[in-house]
């Protein structure tokens, strides 16, 4: 695949007498806008260019489904010398202009060759801006070896963009000269989607982790979110009706919390308080908490299993939280005893004051850790626990991933349906990512869901999440959902040895497995069939 990096505006050389030969043509889109923002007919070759008002009529909006694939019939076989696409970003809106463009051409609509792969140029600034991708001839080459200043000789255009949140485009140029000039080349068909890609394995990126089970162990009520070894073992082994231990279950969990004994939040949620520093603290003495902590507990889950698998030598991968600095928190609290209280607001020093905070933070843990000395788990990494990187926390994201794999952990994400930049979460310094389907949550879903979900985690190269909550026990509806998770993703090629993080509210396999109803036992059964890679 041929990445062009656009280090400059290229100038487009056309041919002598070179037009836009894609003004006024006919286009094919693989999925239709959305439609508040439709296409009213040609908008894409109309000739009309968009401002940065997202409401014109010249942008048609696009979300979900992964990405958008636009192909153009020329009416004629032609000279292609350039090509252009024209974007727009409002990052205050979601609409986030594509980091790389695909160009592909073919002469008969079905054999398709790669032109380039163009990245885009880095932005700053989050005012709505246009953005635009180039590609010419006599700038960049053409593939097949032709010598530079060839042109290209093909009838149809593609263009292949990823979709992030949401994609507004218009005007998509094609410069050249209708028939074939001297020079011309028709190139040979071959790959034109970019590289192969596939879901993550579990290995050394997962940290040897396969099924990540999440420990809710924040506040709640009813203390739901203090965790006991009986509580831990039907996580780490699968157990019998009669509670006796089986065999081992999920190889990995993951501690983390969304709010504080003080209902403050650890990650960013416009309805609460965003964390301070005591509530950092309160989080890692909870956990941490000498016998009676929540990793203590779960030490003992594994010790109690392994005496009865007897298998002495195993330990119980884990990963826990980095609660999310809010940039919001003007009073977060004093990490490095300078006698001021960090400011994260701050437009000068924010950024520095949450790095600070982070490092405090990993700090601490590392120390709890190494104090407490567990026999039978192992620390293999931190997750993330922002579920969407938006372009304003890249840089704090970034400073996270160095100093995690510093230390070498793994930097672990399980960003939420079509989050922001989900598609490219290894280009963040995340090791391992598990995409949220959010087929459960959402009544207005069908398990058609989880096949694109499962498409898009496979073009992404991550693993996937599987969702539920206790309301499985009551309700059909959301048990019909549940099914389609471990139906829908063995379907869609998702083996045992993909990476899976596994949510169920906060200990719905643990009341299924001691329910003495069979219909909500089986949603224990089903999990574990599930983890071995049987069908349900």
């Amino acid at each position: 695949m041929r990445h062009i990096a656009l280090l400059k505006e290229p100038m487009l050389q056309e041919p002598v007498e070179s037009t836009n030969l894609a003004l006024h043509k006919t286009y094919k889109i693989s999925v239709p806008p959305e439609s508040d923002y439709p296409d009213l007919g040609g908008e894409l070759t109309d000739g009309i260019y968009g401002t940065t008002d997202f409401m014109e009529a010249s942008w048609q909006g696009h979300s979900g489904k992964v990405d958008r694939k636009v192909i153009i019939d020329l009416e004629t076989p032609s000279t292609i010398a350039a090509i252009k696409a024209n974007f727009l970003e409002d990052i205050g809106s979601s609409i986030f202009a594509p980091d790389m463009l695909g160009i592909s051409v073919s002469i008969d609509g079905e054999n398709w060759s790669e032109v380039a792969v163009l990245d885009r140029l880095p932005a700053c600034g989050s005012e709505a801006k246009l953005v635009s991708f180039h590609w010419s001839a006599a700038e960049h080459g053409v593939p097949d070896g032709a010598p530079v200043g060839s042109t290209i000789y093909a009838r149809y255009v593609k263009i292949h963009a990823i979709v992030n949140v949401w994609l507004f485009m218009d005007e998509i140029e094609v410069w050249g000269v209708a028939g074939k000039q001297a020079g011309a080349v028709e190139l040979m068909p071959g790959k034109d989607q970019g590289p192969e890609t596939d879901y993550l394995r579990a290995g050394e990126a997962t940290g040897g982790i396969r099924d990540l089970m999440l420990f809710y162990n924040g506040q709640y009520p009813n203390d739901a979110g203090n965790w006991s070894a009986a509580q831990f073992l039907p996580y780490v082994a699968y157990v019998d009706q009669q509670g006796a231990v089986q065999e081992w279950l999920f190889d990995g969990g993951v501690f983390l919390a969304l709010y504080s004994d003080k209902m403050r939040s650890f990650m960013e949620d416009p309805g609460a308080e965003p964390s301070r520093m005591e509530d950092w603290q309160w989080y890692l003495n909870k956990t941490f908490y000498e016998q009676s902590g929540d990793a203590a507990q779960l030490n003992e889950a594994v010790k109690q299993a392994k005496a009865a698998i007897g298998e002495h030598g195993y330990k119980m991968k884990v990963v826990f939280m980095i609660p999310f600095p809010s940039s919001q928190q003007m009073e977060f609290g004093d990490v490095d005893g300078d006698g001021v209280s960090e400011n994260f607001c701050d437009p000068q020093s924010g950024q520095a004051a949450r790095e600070r905070a982070i490092q405090w933070y990993i700090s601490e843990l590392n120390a709890k850790w190494e104090q407490a000395q567990y026999a039978h788990l192992e620390l293999v990494g931190f997750y993330w626990l922002q579920e969407a990187a938006n372009p304003d926390d890249l840089a704090l994201l970034d400073f996270t991933s160095n100093l995690t794999r510093s230390q070498g952990a793994k930097l672990f994400w399980i960003p939420y349906f079509n989050a922001a930049s989900y598609y490219k979460w290894n280009k963040l310094g995340i090791d391992a990512m598990a995409y949220q389907p959010n087929h459960y949550f959402n009544a207005g879903t069908t398990a058609d869901r989880i096949e694109e979900a499962a498409r898009m985690a496979k073009l992404a190269g991550s693993g996937i999440e599987i969702e539920l909550d206790e309301r499985a026990f009551q309700q059909p509806a959301l048990r019909q959902k549940y099914i389609d998770y471990l139906q829908g993703t063995i379907a869609a090629g998702i083996t045992p040895d993909v990476f899976k993080a596994y949510y169920q509210g906060v200990r719905t396999f643990y009341q299924a497995a001691y329910d003495a109803d069979p219909r909500n036992r089986q949603l224990y059964d089903w999990i574990y069939d599930y983890v071995r890679g049987h069908l349900i």
